[in-house]
């Protein structure tokens, strides 16, 4: 179980990118192949597949970064309209 584990850990990390297109070849070969046992009859298109959200630890980390960022920028905008105005006062 472990080396499955390690494989597919492998697998993600060098080649995630390269799965929706992997389908998308996927589901051409099967339109084609659908294709020829059936010339005369109607075609009909399987709908695109969605990739699942990232949720990885890295995507986690940035999204929060992000979110750490902002309450930075709104928190020093606060402390400095808070400066200004007493000076002014």
């Amino acid at each position: 179980m472990e080396q499955l584990k390690d494989v597919y850990s492998h697998f993600m990390l060098y080649y995630k990118n390269d799965i929706p297109a992997m389908w998308e070849v996927k589901r051409k070969k099967s339109q084609s192949a659908e294709g020829e046992e059936a010339d005369g009859e109607t075609k009909v298109t399987p709908q695109k597949q969605k990739m699942p959200a990232k949720r990885d630890l890295y995507t986690i980390c940035r999204q929060a970064g992000k979110r750490l960022y902002l309450r930075l920028v709104l928190f020093s905008l606060i402390c400095w309209f808070a400066l200004c105005q007493q000076e002014l006062l």
